[in-house]
């Protein structure tokens, strides 16, 4: 019996209860655990003692605004796929948080100790990094994919151009597009020159399959037409090529054209330079006192040889396809350096937070993030009342996860109180079948000395009836032992898999929180300001080839685009007018006001802040404040509404320049975990892009609002730096010089870069990039990363844009052969 209740005992104190359990784990939001996997998974490896991590990520690109959105690299990826996906070897559930120690909470002995623990771990990055592939036209068809076009289809464009290439003539379709590829081949080996006919013709004719054709009047003419067309489209001869008006245009009357571009950033210079290659009289007036909009490098004065860094725009994102690799790369000459996908975090403390933790975090953040887009995207159009969120529908998912988990410890609990009710009553059971058991022997002994001693008829069955109730009482035992065997395995599977008592701790809360504000930086916007079903709508358009920086700053290249046009500065445009035909812009320069009359186009590439600012002052007079441009006649209400509902926030940066590079590796990048939910886009991501010994370090979301709003420069750098403190230690120097950015400040910006906020689609984009209506032709035209549906937030999409619109002027004032034979 005393056994039995010892037994009894520790059956209890094998069985746990939900308070005591010290499990804390991370769950998918996209599954419901099935019958093995009762609990959801700890997110730790206790072996683990550094992390890495893909930072947006997100783009999720680069920026064309204040810093770069991003996904391979820093827009955070979305995953379909559970952790037990990614992890196959590893049983998820069974994984359980370790000791504080272990997680990187315990802060390190002593200053020189952490410095260089976090120099250790950059260095081991920085061997990681791995051999850049530039790409390179080696073939016609790969020339085509590098101008976005299709190697193997014509356009819509092309097939009004050239309406004898039958598409139900598949040979006559496969020589166009032959030719056609080969003419994009020419361009890309040449891209440092204008491809005029007669260099294209006499490259074309050095191939084997057009050798013959050198004298064929009719094959070169249609080559000239192809030349002419893909220049038009601003495939070829873009960018950098001199500044000089193509041969076809010199006999032309585009003199006679005047375009006003407003706004002297990468879309109108890019504009600008092409619409003067085709013979418009082109001026650019410009609100600073430089050029380059939100593309603008910072030089220090204090260090030799001088550190740059970008205040604005810094990341290009994907090569293939990507004008500004051929204008950055190909045409001036300048290195592009890969940046690598891995980002260490340090914890609030300054410890770096393990890998397995980083890593199974991200795979919770994504799946939930996943979880929350399918969400949006399968509740019918009009359903909502309110536009939903994405900063919303995350917060309601973490608040579904923790109630969740709250509901598989209380289910957990009540299942280890069944089985402690069933426990006391089988032991209860035992202890009576073992004391039955017990007499019955005692009996069975005493009929068989009896039978032994007097054998008949009256003890033989006394003797076979003790034994039988001997053996029926010993059976009933030993089942019940196999049922005490079989539950004893149930709890030691129940303490395997036991649930944790919250979704998330401190820690894994804050780091979920470092990759909101990674995706806050992707979108230069708070979570909230953006739509649950639309904010990602262009991820489909990335361009593949990894995410680069430029060491030479991306101010190079919006001095070699200004070389050669007029570019006034100093010039605030008040008002844009349109009457009879012709387009009036007036401007103040130095306190005197100007107008141009009579214009033939105007290209408005002013940022959708201006914009936003200009349609919330439209009552004021003209001219009162600096910055807002009046519309003369209004907008239309759908262009209002596009810009009124369209996302646009702040990305800032604080820039550090020391003697040395404390952090002792070429490049580095690394995270700063905040544990402070709130707080999570204050200097959350440091950057050392270029080998000086200057740091870039990002404020994003809600953060990067209240400290430009609330706080001096230097509070913002004591506080970054502060922050690297907890990092490296105390013992790190101070900075000799710094710059902090404040974009929402800016007259000529008033933010960062554009997104789809609530209630805002794709559809907003080309809205945005719509002329504004005329009785005739149009005369007012818009550019910009916010009126590009495909690449917005970008700078390659800025490019793109003023290319397309361009084409648009050029094809409005100067029709080409197949539009004039179109409208005769």
């Amino acid at each position: 019996m005393n056994n039995a209740i010892a037994e009894e005992k520790k059956a209890k104190s094998m069985t746990p209860t939900p308070e005591s359990s010290s499990v804390v784990a991370p769950a998918s939001a996209a599954t419901e655990p099935g019958p093995s996997e009762s609990a959801k998974p700890a997110a730790v490896d206790n072996a683990a003692t550094a992390t890495t991590t893909s930072v947006k990520p997100s783009a999720k690109r680069s920026e064309t605004d204040s810093t770069s959105r991003t996904d391979e690299g820093w827009k955070t990826r979305r995953l379909s796929a559970d952790f037990r996906t990614k992890y196959p070897d590893r049983k998820y559930p069974d994984v359980k948080a370790p000791s504080p120690t272990t997680t990187g909470t315990a802060p390190i002995a002593s200053s020189a100790e952490r410095y260089q623990n976090a120099v250790n771990i950059l260095k081991d990055l920085e061997s990681e990094q791995t051999e850049t592939v530039l790409p390179v036209a080696d073939t016609p068809e790969y020339a085509a994919v590098l101008s976005r076009m299709d190697p193997a289809k014509m356009s819509p464009r092309e097939c009004k151009a050239f309406p004898e290439v039958q598409p139900s003539d598949a040979e006559a379709v496969q020589h166009y597009l032959q030719l056609r590829n080969a003419v994009l081949q020419v361009w890309h080996q040449n891209s440092k020159r204008l491809l005029e006919p007669d260099f294209v013709l006499e490259q074309l004719v050095k191939l084997e399959e057009y050798a013959s054709k050198k004298d064929d009047e009719e094959w070169r003419h249609r080559v000239e037409n192809i030349l002419v067309l893909l220049d038009r489209m601003c495939v070829i001869n873009y960018g950098l090529v001199r500044p000089v008006i193509m041969n076809k245009y010199r006999k032309q009357a585009n003199y006679g054209h005047a375009v006003v571009v407003v706004g002297a950033g990468i879309a109108g210079l890019t504009a600008a330079r092409k619409l003067k290659q085709w013979g418009f009289d082109v001026v650019v007036l410009e609100g600073r006192s430089r050029a380059g909009g939100r593309v603008h490098t910072w030089t220090a004065s204090k260090v030799r040889p001088e550190p740059r860094a970008e205040m604005g725009a810094m990341i290009i994102t994907g090569l293939e396809g990507n004008p500004l690799y051929t204008m950055l790369h190909q045409q001036m000459g300048l290195e592009l350096e890969r940046i690598g996908p891995r980002c260490p975090l340090f914890n609030s403390q300054g410890n770096p937070v393990p890998k397995f933790t980083d890593e199974v975090l991200e795979v919770e953040f994504n799946t939930l993030l996943s979880a929350a887009s399918k969400n949006g995207r399968a509740a019918p159009p009009g359903s909502l009342k309110i536009p939903p969120s994405l900063g919303e529908s995350l917060t309601l998912m973490l608040k579904r996860e923790e109630l969740d988990c709250l509901r598989r410890a209380r289910e957990y609990k009540e299942n280890q109180i069944d089985i402690i009710k069933t426990l006391k009553m089988l032991y209860r059971d035992r202890k009576t079948l073992t004391a039955k058991l017990t007499t019955d022997k005692e009996k069975y002994m005493k009929a068989k000395v009896a039978m032994t001693a007097l054998n008949n008829s009256e003890t033989q069955w006394a003797y076979r009836t003790s034994q039988s109730d001997m053996l029926i009482t010993a059976d009933k035992l030993a089942d019940l032992n196999e049922k005490l065997k079989m539950l004893d395995s149930k709890i030691k599977l129940a303490v395997k898999n036991q649930p944790p008592t919250r979704y998330l701790d401190t820690e894994g809360r804050a780091i979920i929180g470092w990759h909101e504000a990674n995706l806050e930086f992707a979108n230069a916007n708070h979570l909230d300001c953006l739509s649950l079903q639309h904010w990602d709508q262009d991820d489909e358009y990335e361009l593949p080839g990894g995410h680069f920086s430029v060491p030479a700053g991306l101010s190079h290249l919006v001095d070699a685009l200004c070389n050669g046009l007029q570019v006034s500065y100093d010039c605030s445009v008040c008002s844009i007018e349109v009457e009879n035909g012709k387009g009036r812009v007036s401007y103040f320069h130095h306190c005197q006001k100007m107008v141009r009359d009579s214009v033939s186009a105007v290209l408005c590439t002013v940022p959708l802040g201006v914009l936003k600012r200009s349609m919330a002052n439209t009552t004021e007079p003209i001219g009162r404040l600096k910055g807002v441009v009046h519309f003369l006649p209004s907008l239309p209400d759908e262009k209002i509404r596009a810009i009124e509902s369209m996302g646009y926030g702040v990305l800032n940066k604080v820039i550090l320049t020391y003697k040395t590079k404390f952090w002792q590796t070429k490049r580095a990048l690394f995270g700063f975990v905040n544990e402070d939910v709130q707080r999570r886009g204050e200097f959350f991501l440091f950057w050392s892009l270029y080998d000086h010994p200057t740091l870039v370090v990002l404020i994003a979301g809600e953060a990067a609002v209240a400290l430009q709003e609330r706080c001096s420069k230097e509070e913002v750098v004591a506080a970054c730096q502060a922050t690297l403190k907890k990092i490296f230690g105390d013992d790190i120097e101070e900075p000799v010089e710094s710059v902090v950015t404040k974009w929402g400040e800016d007259l000529w910006s008033c933010g960062s870069y554009s997104s789809v906020g609530p209630g805002a689609s794709g559809a907003n984009y080309d809205v945005l990039a719509e002329p504004l209506p005329n009785e005739e032709e149009p005369v007012v035209f818009f550019a910009g990363e916010h009126t590009i549906r495909n690449y917005p937030a970008t700078v390659h999409g800025a490019v793109l844009s003023g290319l397309r619109e361009a084409t648009r002027i050029a094809d409005t004032l100067d029709k080409l052969w197949y539009m004039e034979d179109a409208a005769s």
